[in-house]
């Protein structure tokens, strides 16, 4: 083979060959209240973009497409990348797990044959896992949790106590309260479904179901003894291994810090996600 062709061959495979490179995907998801926004706004994106992962954009389902995505101004230019997942978080889980599930789908298309993340931050990672557990996404690799009520939390069901407060009494707490009353009573459905898991609710369903063969992580909300019942959800809860149909098939990390996203804890999901694909590799 003469040199100009070998040249020729060469310019043409550089050419093609950042469009052909191995990417992974990972999906940040809000939780109660929360937006993509909240995981800019507390600095993790930005330590996950010092580890390698950039950001691919902001999406949402709606639009003809089924799927709205709002582009950065400077596209990534490596091969480890961030979608940030706006849903709604005061409807159902089951509707939210169902958004989720369309944008999953929809990027899994666009990214064929490419590994994805699913990472939750409190609610959000239960609904990660149950979209996980509906099995529906080509090469989900692993679901990644945060904070997340997978057995439930007191606190639901003393939101639920409070929705519920029979009218009289409901009355009252409306005067006290009125914005945010009206707000725990509008989200009714949702506070329901992480409640602690006991036969009958969501959580004890879904915790029973069989979770397909991923990596799952666990990253842990811990507080001192002495603050132990002031937390949003119980440490118990957080840890996937304490879920009946996952039992000694989740990674734990224990972190001390307040429930909200945090920017440690962009730097520990930018350590964690580059030892999964290095395991998969």
């Amino acid at each position: 083979m003469n040199r100009p062709l070998l040249c020729s061959l060469w310019l043409t495979f550089s050419l093609l060959s950042p469009l052909t490179a191995h990417a992974e995907i990972a999906v940040l998801l809000h939780g109660l209240l929360g937006n993509s926004r909240s995981w800019e706004q507390s600095g993790a994106v930005d330590a996950l973009a010092q580890l390698g992962w950039e950001r691919a954009g902001r999406v949402r389902a709606g639009g003809p497409s089924g799927v709205l995505h709002a582009k950065p101004h400077h596209a990534p230019r490596g091969n480890r990348r961030l979608y940030l997942a706006d849903i709604p978080s005061l409807i159902p889980l089951e509707q939210q797990s169902a958004l989720l599930e369309q944008i999953t789908i929809t990027l899994s298309n666009n990214h064929p044959g490419e590994p994805i993340y699913l990472i939750g931050h409190s609610a959000g990672g239960v609904v990660s896992r149950m979209t996980a557990v509906n099995n529906k996404i080509s090469h989900l690799q692993g679901v990644i949790t945060i904070a997340s009520p997978h057995l439930g939390s007191p606190y639901a069901n003393l939101a639920d106590d409070l929705a519920s407060l029979p009218f009289p009494l409901r009355m009252a707490a409306r005067l006290i309260a009125h914005k945010k009353y009206r707000l725990l009573r509008s989200s009714r459905p949702m506070i329901k479904a992480l409640m602690v898991a006991e036969p009958g609710t969501l959580l004890h369903w879904l915790n029973q179901q069989p979770h397909p063969k991923l990596h799952y992580v666990s990253i842990i909300r811990r507080q001192p003894p002495s603050r132990a019942n002031e937390a949003l959800v119980p440490f118990w809860s957080q840890d996937m291994n304490n879920i009946p149909a996952l039992q000694h098939r989740s990674q734990s990390i224990s972190t001390y810090a307040p429930h909200r996203i945090t920017a440690e804890d962009g730097f520990l999901l930018g350590q964690t996600l580059n030892e999964l694909i290095t395991r998969v590799e």
